[in-house]
Formats: C-alpha cells, sequence, structure tokens
C-alpha cells in the first residue's frame, strides 16, 4: 500500500490524509476538543494541557515526523475529525501512539477504519504485532481496542514530568502473516 491519501468508506466524503509539520495548529485544537471529552476526569486539567503541549508541539511534531513515525489526519465531509500516529518500533513491531476521533464521530466505524490502516501498514512492513498504550480509566476505548482484536499484556506506569504519570495498559495484537499458507 502507497503511504497517502486514502477514501475509507465508498462514500467520498470520508478520507484519511498523511499529515506535515504545517498540520500543527489542527491536531493541537482537535487534541484539546478530543482530550477534553476524553479525560477530563481521567487526569487533571493541567495535566491534558501539559501532555498536549509536549506531545502535540511543532518541534515534537517535525522531529517525530523526520524519524519516521507517521501521522495521519481524518476529514468527515471535508473538516478534520480525528487523528492517528504509528510506526515501526522493532522489526516486527508497530506502536500506535494515537488514535483518537471526535466524539460526534464515535461509533461510526471510523477507529476500526483507522486501525486497519494501522494493520495494512503494519503487514506490508513485515510486523507480526501492533502494540498501544491506553489509560487504565478509559474503559471505552480499552473495550474498542479489544473488539479490534487486542489483549492486555502489562500494566505500565510512567512518570512523564512536570509532576504527572501515565498510568496505562499495554495492549498487543497479533498479526497474521499475509500471503498463502497451504
Amino acid at each position: 500500500m502507497k503511504y497517502g491519501e486514502i477514501v475509507l468508506t465508498s462514500e467520498k466524503n470520508i478520507l484519511l490524509r498523511p499529515a506535515t509539520v504545517s498540520d500543527q495548529p489542527v491536531l493541537v485544537d482537535l487534541a484539546r476538543r478530543i482530550w477534553t471529552a476524553t479525560y477530563r476526569g481521567l487526569i487533571t486539567d493541567s495535566q491534558i494541557d501539559y501532555m498536549i503541549d509536549w506531545m502535540y508541539s511543532e518541534t515534537t511534531l517535525a522531529r517525530e515526523l523526520d524519524s519516521g513515525v507517521r501521522w495521519d489526519i481524518l476529514y468527515a465531509e471535508g473538516n478534520p475529525a480525528g487523528y492517528l500516529s504509528y510506526e515501526t518500533v522493532e522489526p516486527l513491531t508497530v506502536r500506535l501512539h494515537k488514535i483518537y476521533l471526535l466524539p460526534d464521530q464515535q461509533g461510526k466505524s471510523l477507529g476500526r477504519r483507522m486501525i486497519e490502516r494501522v494493520e495494512t501498514f503494519a503487514k506490508d512492513s513485515g510486523a507480526s504485532r501492533i502494540v498501544l498504550t491506553v489509560n487504565k480509566g478509559n474503559e471505552r476505548a480499552q473495550a474498542f481496542y479489544r473488539r479490534c482484536g487486542f489483549e492486555t499484556i502489562d500494566s505500565i506506569v510512567k512518570d512523564i514530568g512536570n509532576g504527572f504519570i501515565m498510568d496505562d495498559y499495554l495492549m498487543e495484537k497479533k498479526l497474521r502473516p499475509s500471503g498463502n499458507m497451504t
């Protein structure tokens, strides 16, 4: 699969395209809207602000894009509606760093299609698994990942600075090898 703009549904109004550094304001806007709806009550507002400033700065985005992290923005009816980022971290492992949709876009199979994008990338890269971390309190996301074939394999507590931690589960999806096996 060529990495580039793709239509995610048979409808022409949903597409996913690679992000660039110039998309940083769009990503920050989406992150603020999505993270507030998703994480308020799970982590403090000050941690939300800290993490968005840290993870979505122009410097961070440029460094990640330069190092091979792929960022995609999902558009629904021409408007930014979500995003994801992922990369190969070992020869056989792809890490899904971020996958987020605006609340009004959830439940429309768009998240599953975004996961399929990462699966295709992983298979094309020769990876045999995808890993991700998810906040232990985000039960809705955990249920979504389980429906997509992920299993919890570990628990991780990570100091991210400024007095904040990330308290996550590590989840994994094993991929079937592509090609015919007889």
